[in-house]
């Protein structure tokens, strides 16, 4: 009996119909009959073939965190990985329902699921109807019979749809706007309905400015930032706010030693896009410094320069479940004396599409964290002369693929003392000692799984796997 079958006496599935009165008609861009979907389970906890990774919307430029407005284009974005790999194509489908239970929307993508690798699925939806919905994404393949089944299990978020509110905006500038000053005008229009836009020029900062809830700060593409004010402190920085947006800032802290750009404590809703910032390294110095900060987005941000380009955690050092929903995405981090991006101690947390050059320590650190994925990121010149190109120190469930490493101080990528890691499909270059390192043996790492990666040229073992580690599994590795 093959997989498939086997699973059909397990899983959910899709059985031809005449009635239409209890059922959901659904149409397949790969199957040419009707099909219905039957909510039939065998078992409370079945086993399938494709894991889902993560199950999320987005907008283009970053995660929505519950924010949903009419009209606005959103992405929902699927991380399957093939557990089984079977090699075949299958349907994957998007359903929204509304509050009534009714089918708003239903779309149907046809996927090659053949991919060693996780992989991402995207499929786009515009919400037009207010209210509360229910999205679902399941995926499914024909069998021999005519029988759908479902490979991974069905995913849902629960959504409320808003109108957009209107926003009004404030201009500041040096002469002839609303505002001359960022500090008047932040305490002044911190307001969900306002927005200040800062206006083409030079602006020179002389003390640290305070954002409050709802501070909407966006730059035009040449309104530049210098600091000269105290050193180790902070240009914006907020303690225990939410609804912050700041786009395009472009910051440069290079008289001031231990300066960070952003800096946000307790603090919720925190989204920075665009923009570049420039600091010098030493003494605690940080592009973005957050403790205990929840639904944080990062995105297309350049950062250089810092002892810590990045720096999230909690207050408490511990994964006190204070710092989640972090979200680093498509930005650019060069040059740093510790760690590029560090995000310790938090749960749920994104670190995608980044490149990330030239730091002393780790690359990426992941230390202590629950459930992080570690995608698409090219790392160069990762941990010179000493650290890794992705750590994971204590970390748990945290999927590790598609990332490029070229060039690194110590390992490529490290295991350590860490729990339910999936190291799959990276490609690792000239690393100074080990490609993928699983230590230690005092502190030993269990349900490790690295499949698929190739690994060139490392200076020592191309992997190493110390003594004690639990369950382990290496496959369908390349070495050169």
């Amino acid at each position: 009996m093959s997989i498939l079958d086997a699973l059909l006496e397990k899983k959910p599935s899709i059985r031809t119909s005449s009635s239409t009165a209890l059922v959901l008609l659904l149409i397949s861009l790969s199957i040419s009959q009707n099909l219905y979907y039957e909510n039939v389970y065998g078992d409370s906890s079945p086993s399938y073939p494709i894991s889902i990774k993560d199950f999320t919307l987005k907008y283009e430029y970053g995660p929505t965190f519950g924010k949903i407005v009419a009209g606005k284009p959103l992405v929902v974005s699927t991380i399957l990985q093939n557990d089984f790999n079977i090699q075949a194509n299958a349907t994957y489908f998007i359903e929204v329902l509304d509050k009534k239970g009714l089918v708003e929307s239903l779309q149907s993508k046809v996927v090659d699921i053949s991919n060693r690798a996780p992989f991402e699925i995207l499929v786009s939806w515009t919400p037009n109807v207010l209210g509360s919905h229910t999205i679902t994404g399941f995926i499914w393949l024909m069998n021999n019979n005519n029988t759908a089944i479902a490979l991974a299990p069905k995913t849902s978020i629960d959504v409320d749809v808003q109108q957009e509110s209107t926003v009004k905006t404030y201009t500041l500038c040096a002469d002839r706007c609303d505002y001359s000053d960022f500090q008047k005008a932040i305490d002044r229009l911190h307001k969900l309905e306002n927005r200040i836009l800062v206006e083409d020029g030079n602006y020179e900062l002389f003390r640290p400015i305070r954002v409050w809830s709802h501070t909407n700060l966006e730059f035009s593409a040449n309104a530049k930032i210098t600091y000269l004010g105290p050193e180790n402190t902070t240009v914006f920085y907020g303690n225990q706010v939410s609804d912050i947006e700041i786009v395009n800032a472009q910051i440069t802290a290079i008289a001031r030693s231990g300066m960070k750009a952003f800096s946000f404590t307790s603090s919720t809703g925190i989204n920075i896009s665009g923009g570049q910032v420039t600091l010098i390294k030493g003494e605690e110095s940080a592009g973005l410094y957050c403790r205990d900060c929840k639904n944080v987005a990062i995105v297309g941000l350049r950062i250089s320069n810092a002892s810590r380009l990045v720096d999230i955690g909690t207050i408490s050092q511990t994964n006190d479940n204070k710092s989640s929903a972090i979200w680093i995405l498509n930005g650019n981090y060069e040059s740093s004396s510790i760690e590029g991006i560090k995000v310790n101690y938090s749960n749920d947390v994104h670190i995608i599409g980044n490149r990330v050059s030239n730091t002393s320590d780790n690359a990426i650190d992941i230390g202590h964290n629950s459930h992080s994925i570690v995608m698409n990121n090219r790392v160069e010149n990762g941990g010179v002369p000493h650290g890794s190109g992705i750590h994971t120190d204590s970390s748990i469930r945290a999927d590790i693929f598609g990332n490029v490493l070229k060039v690194t101080g110590g390992q490529g990528i490290t295991v350590y003392r860490a729990s339910e890691i999936n190291i799959i499909n990276n490609t690792i270059t000239n690393a100074g000692s080990v490609g993928v390192a699983i230590i230690s043996a005092d502190e030993p790492s269990s349900n490790i799984n690295v499949r698929y990666n190739y690994i060139i040229d490392s200076f020592d073992s191309w992997i190493y796997v110390s003594a004690n580690q639990k369950n382990i599994e290496l496959s369908d590795n390349i070495f050169h």
